[in-house]
């Protein structure tokens, strides 16, 4: 089993309190992670375990369906098992000892994860999660049924009903989450949850949740890190000074985002395989252009970690602000100091450096413009 460090944006293109497992925390075990999925075609499964941070992806190799992972852990952690095309995606919680994992490569929705508590907990919740988004995934699988029989119709009918499915899902699943991380304060599950709830809209609300949690989940790796991204959020928030940085752009020239000083800029985070970043690319290009010349910049930072595919991107969607990336992927500098867990991501930032709004696409981005940039 070959064993390589990962790095996952779960969140967006994205968990029975446990005081006694909580106070073992410390005692490093082994788990053994087993399991038979029906249809899974030979070759190469992947575990990814751990904190956010510190996740790491064992390989093993899958036969007749069947395979076994294991490895140790110092707390109950957040495990994800996926096949490289991601056909197969499960999540999970991982404790000492034995967890199984049944199902069939047919039955996304109904993959069961049985083990210890922590993971029995998880895995209840975590069904509830995959409930909510069944009924959206049968409107979508209509949307594009309709496409590729070229009824154009029925394509717009789906394509609107399966915009207002997936926008309810999203509510649910957010107040869902919400809901666990309130009602389990001992589950480290609850800390994995929490560092994905947290961004900078509903900070203080974050900080309640994270107070809220039993002092052994506080104090675990994964609940250091939650502690961590509070403090990052803290400083990005807006009517703060925004994080100086700097990363080369297409042609290894070094930008900063003090460059723009004297300027409005939209600092945008965006990846190449990222599609509602690029979706969201001709709204942008459209607001760019009417207020370039009235004192608007954007500044695009890619999480991309190939430079290929960052360009080809940039030049296939006419790109014509400034682009920077320093090929990280998950760990851009920029995106550590803005506390980035998912794309798209914006930040405004006024003449004087300062942040004055953030997360502003479609009509939004339109309106807070022409604030700040009144016809005459």
């Amino acid at each position: 089993m070959k064993s390589r460090t990962i790095t996952f944006a779960i969140g967006l293109c994205s968990l029975m309190a446990l005081t006694t497992g909580a106070a073992q925390a410390q005692q490093p075990g082994t788990y053994t992670v087993t399991g038979h999925i029906q249809g899974l075609p030979d070759g190469q499964l992947y575990l990814a375990c751990g904190s956010y941070a510190t996740m790491k992806a064992d390989t093993v190799e899958a036969h007749g369906g069947d395979f076994t992972f294991t490895g140790t852990v110092i707390e109950p952690s957040y495990a994800m098992l996926f096949t490289h095309d991601f056909g197969v995606k499960v999540d999970l919680l991982v404790d000492k000892g034995i967890v199984s994992i049944r199902g069939s490569v047919d039955s996304f929705y109904d993959y069961h994860v049985s083990g210890p508590a922590a993971t029995n907990e998880y895995a209840d919740y975590n069904q509830a999660q995959l409930d909510l988004r069944k009924p959206v995934q049968v409107v979508y699988e209509q949307w594009i049924a309709a496409y590729k029989a070229g009824d154009h119709e029925a394509e717009k009918a789906d394509k609107a009903a399966y915009d207002s499915a997936f926008g309810k899902q999203g509510v649910a699943a957010k107040a869902l989450q919400r809901r666990f991380i309130a009602g389990h304060p001992g589950s480290f599950g609850a800390a994995w949850e929490l560092m994905h709830y947290v961004d900078g809209n509903n900070l203080a609300e974050g900080q309640q949740l994270f107070d809220a949690l039993d002092a052994p989940v506080r104090q675990s790796i994964q609940g250091k890190e939650v502690a961590a991204r509070l403090q990052t959020l803290a400083v990005v928030g807006v009517g703060k000074t925004a994080p100086v940085f700097s990363e080369p752009d297409l042609k290894g020239n070094p930008v900063s985002v003090a460059d723009f000083k004297g300027k409005y800029v939209l600092v945008e985070f965006w990846a190449s395989w990222c599609g509602p970043c690029r979706a969201e690319s001709p709204n942008l290009k459209a607001e760019y252009g009417k207020y370039k010349d009235k004192g608007f910049n954007v500044l695009s930072v890619s999480l991309d970690d190939k430079k290929d595919k960052w360009a080809e991107a940039v030049t296939h969607d006419s790109l014509p602000w400034t682009q920077v990336s320093d090929l990280k992927g998950w760990k851009n500098n920029a995106a550590a100091l803005y506390g980035v867990r998912a794309v798209p991501a914006n930040f405004l930032v006024g003449p004087e450096g300062t942040i004055v709004a953030r997360d502003l696409r479609g009509e939004a981005l339109g309106k807070k413009l022409k604030e700040l940039f009144p016809s005459p």
